[in-house]
């Protein structure tokens, strides 16, 4: 097997170009990169930036992403906590909230929510991971932007989960279908009002789901009833890294 290179990470280089700080002129050759649709890609060539790609007209940037740090996983982003740690001491990600879509016999869906910011740069960003799991797929998204900020105080991280859920609430039924645990960062204040409101469709679009399911007579669905409910835990930053194992519904906090 090749040996993977092994990396030097600049993360102010990182922050300029996911801050669009630095325009260069391959991303002006690849407008849209720069739109608000394609920041996964404008995450992933800030990612090459940092590990030190040269710009040039028909280079591929993901060949430098081939290094032993991508080698261990990291670069995956399964764990965002984890990745971000690995790539530079300097860089501090905070889990907001995870959404997660077990099946007992089947599949595992998540979706992340962190703050990323460092200590040498005044930008900072709101972002999104996400993956499918499953015996016959493994899909992943992101990271992607979600929002950037200036100054940010870290202290008022409790805004944070606003941009995110607001956004969550107007989103189509469909996107509903795809969770049933959800993981809050207990360091943060939560308004359990307005969770409530915001996930309602989220556990009528699984009751719809479980009526469907179990209406198939030749085929008896045998999912456990816990599938088709919206459960709520209060996670330490830790505990809400590589989360296995049985789920103790009677640590929830709230059901809908």
């Amino acid at each position: 097997m090749e040996n993977k290179q092994s990396f030097k990470f600049d993360e102010e280089v990182f922050f300029k170009t996911l801050a669009k700080k630095n325009i260069t002129q391959y991303l002006l050759d690849r407008p849209h990169m720069l739109k608000s649709y394609a920041t996964d890609r404008l995450f992933e060539y800030a990612l090459a930036k940092g590990f030190g790609f040269k710009d040039k007209k028909n280079k591929n940037y993901s060949d430098i992403l081939d290094n032993s740090w991508a080698e261990e996983g990291y670069g995956l982003f399964d764990e965002p906590s984890v990745s971000f740690k690995n790539l530079s001491s300097n860089l501090k990600y905070v889990p907001i909230i995870q959404l997660h879509d077990i099946h007992p016999e089947d599949w595992e869906c998540k979706t992340e929510i962190g703050y990323l910011y460092s200590k040498k740069s005044n930008s900072s960003f709101l972002i999104s991971s996400s993956s499918h799991l499953s015996d016959r797929v493994s899909d992943r998204d992101g990271p992607s932007i979600l929002k950037k900020f200036e100054n940010f105080n870290i202290k008022n991280i409790s805004e944070l989960p606003g941009y995110y859920l607001k956004n969550l609430r107007f989103k189509s039924r469909k996107a509903y279908e795809l969770f049933n645990i959800v993981h809050l960062n207990a360091n943060i204040k939560w308004d359990i009002r307005y969770l409530k409101k915001v996930f309602s469709a989220a556990a009528i679009s699984k009751r719809k789901i479980k009526r469907k399911w179990k209406s198939d007579k030749k085929h008896p669905d045998k999912t456990p009833d816990w599938y088709f409910n919206v459960w709520f835990f209060k996670k330490t930053e830790k505990q809400m890294v590589n989360i296995k194992g049985r789920i103790k519904f009677n640590e929830a906090f709230m059901k809908i």
